[in-house]
């Protein structure tokens, strides 16, 4: 389900920065029952889109599964719901250059899931990451075009095994990856920055490199290439798992800013008694 929360205007200074709102009873974005829905083949990564008429959609995307999802915001008595739930299949096994098929190696029962998801709300265009695939564009209304792959991890079309023991995927002796060299799995967060005119970029958290990639919004999504972030008085970021950038000032970050997370934490003062993960602005 999704769920939803008022902001107060006094943000982190308020006593209760969030208050919930969610309408009852909505309904499961991707399960017929509370059985499947224990599966966890749930909802995952999000994302908001406004069209210049109607009401506001939000996209889905689904833990374990290749299935996005859109739904229409309804709002009633001071509360928010959605209706309207429609689905969109993604592939999950892929041609390569030589004609043969590709299945990106998972544990059994999971698919080659979506993380990752951010709205190009000029051009009403969906930007999300298929974590070991690569980065994809998608109009919307969702299914009102065909889906591009825009760029791919760097061991797209490597043959891997799943080994139980370890319960990673192991590649195969003499198999190696066509993809890259923007991106190294996961591909994970995903955002827009949205430049003067109709300029824009487009962020991704290359994860499993510690890099991030820019892509232009326009035409085909060129290259512009890849940067990491090293910490000045604190650790580099590394690992990042998502990521959100504003053009707008955000408090004394006058130009706009942009967070990532970082994962794991690293540094003398890191507090063993926790996970060593946290935000970098």
């Amino acid at each position: 389900q999704l769920r939803f929360w008022e902001i107060d205007p006094a943000g982190a200074d308020a006593a209760t920065p969030l208050t919930e709102i969610t309408a009852p009873e909505q309904p499961f974005l991707f399960s017929p029952d509370r059985e499947t829905v224990d599966e966890e083949h749930t909802a995952y990564g999000v994302a908001v889109w406004q069209p210049r008429r109607g009401p506001a959609s939000v996209v889905v995307t689904q833990e374990g599964g290749t299935r996005l999802a859109t739904v229409k915001l309804t709002t009633r008595g001071g509360t928010v719901g959605y209706t309207d739930i429609e689905h969109l299949d993604m592939p999950d096994t892929f041609t390569l250059p030589d004609g043969t098929s590709w299945m990106p190696c998972e544990e059994p029962g999971v698919g080659p899931q979506f993380e990752g998801s951010a709205v190009d709300q000029r051009r009403a265009t969906l930007y999300t990451t298929q974590e070991d695939v690569g980065l994809w564009r998608i109009s919307l209304p969702i299914g009102s075009g065909t889906p591009v792959l825009i760029d791919t991890v760097a061991d797209f079309g490597q043959e891997a095994l799943f080994d139980e023991e370890s319960e990673e995927c192991v590649p195969v002796e003499g198999s190696e990856g066509i993809g890259g060299p923007n991106l190294v799995a996961d591909a994970e967060g995903v955002d827009i920055y949205y430049g003067p005119g109709a300029t824009g970029y487009v962020l991704v958290s290359s994860q499993g490199d510690d890099r991030f990639a820019v892509y232009t919004t326009a035409g085909r999504n060129r290259s512009l290439g890849t940067f990491k972030i090293l910490g000045v008085g604190v650790d580099d970021i590394n690992g990042s798992d998502g990521l959100a950038v504003t053009n707008r000032p955000v408090g004394t970050y006058a130009e706009g800013l942009l967070v990532s997370h970082d994962e794991p934490e690293t540094g003398d003062d890191v507090d063993p008694e926790r996970d060593p993960t946290n935000f970098s602005y």
